[in-house]
């Protein structure tokens, strides 16, 4: 406690002494000494760092063991009236070296209808999964499922679009 008072009292006697400069830079009379400060150098900002380069065009969730690759599993909407029509949209990739067709993209429900190309896709080609919801008659929180099913393999790609409807009260 007394080397804490004592660092206390060093700094403020420290501290009374220390004259503040003035901020002009031309030479200037302080306590009676004429000082010069026009060859002092400025503190400047230092720059900052440059933006980290994002990544450009696109880019898949991670982990994904498929031939083709989502940017995303799921989707979100609402809340929405209900009436709308809620569309979604799920980009791929074909990230393997051979050539895919989608088989199927079934719904766990009539009021979802799914668009996907019904061609081959080439190794690096791209395209997207679009999903339709049709609100009408519907209200309450919503979660419909589209399964992927590519052709020749067995496992369904699970793609989710999670949302809200309201009511409409006429």
């Amino acid at each position: 406690m007394i080397r804490l008072f004592a660092v206390f009292f060093l700094c403020a006697l420290v501290g009374a002494g220390c004259e503040q400069a003035p901020s002009q830079k031309n030479p200037t009379s302080v306590g009676g000494v004429k000082r010069d400060y026009s060859k002092v150098k400025q503190k400047s900002n230092p720059t900052p760092p440059p933006p980290q380069p994002q990544p450009k065009g696109f880019v898949p969730v991670p982990g994904q063991s498929t031939a083709i690759h989502f940017a995303h599993f799921a989707a979100t909407f609402g809340p929405v009236p209900s009436g709308d029509t809620v569309v979604a949209v799920y980009p791929f990739k074909n990230m393997s070296e051979r050539t895919v067709r989608i088989a199927q993209a079934a719904t766990s429900c009539e009021c979802l209808a799914t668009e996907y190309p019904e061609g081959n896709i080439q190794p690096g080609q791209e395209g997207e999964v679009r999903a339709s919801f049709y609100t009408d008659g519907q209200w309450g929180t919503h979660e419909k499922i589209i399964a992927v099913q590519l052709e020749g393999e067995t496992d369904a790609i699970t793609l989710r679009l999670n949302g809200r409807v309201e009511k409409v009260i006429p």
